[in-house]
């Protein structure tokens, strides 16, 4: 299955993950939901803060949950973030890559 494929469910399953092209204001993150860290549950995000700039999506294709990423912090369930004036891209599959996790990049 094409990662084109992928990307009409992953667009409609009910994420919190809200997003749109702005001109002039950069990718950024706020929080909507108290979430934890995929790598660390005792890493908390709360309501009202900013994180960030987030850098990528991954979406994880058996349990349909997708995370956003951001460099030098950690990743973090996308029901609880919204983004704004963001681009998502589709990333290349890595050689080997078996399909159980698609990567997506965030840009300004």
């Amino acid at each position: 299955m094409g990662r084109n494929v992928i990307l009409l469910p992953l667009l409609t399953v009910g994420f919190a993950v809200a997003w749109s092209q702005t001109a002039d204001a950069g990718c950024t993150a706020s929080i909507i939901a108290k979430i934890h860290a995929l790598e660390d549950d005792q890493a908390t995000l709360s309501p009202g803060e900013e994180w960030g700039p987030p850098t990528q999506l991954i979406f994880e294709a058996e349990s349909h949950t997708s995370y956003v990423c951001a460099e030098g912090s950690y990743c973090y369930e996308s029901n609880g973030i919204r983004l704004k004036g963001c681009v998502i891209e589709a990333m290349p599959p890595d050689e080997g890559d078996d399909g159980s996790e698609i990567f997506f990049s965030i840009k300004n």
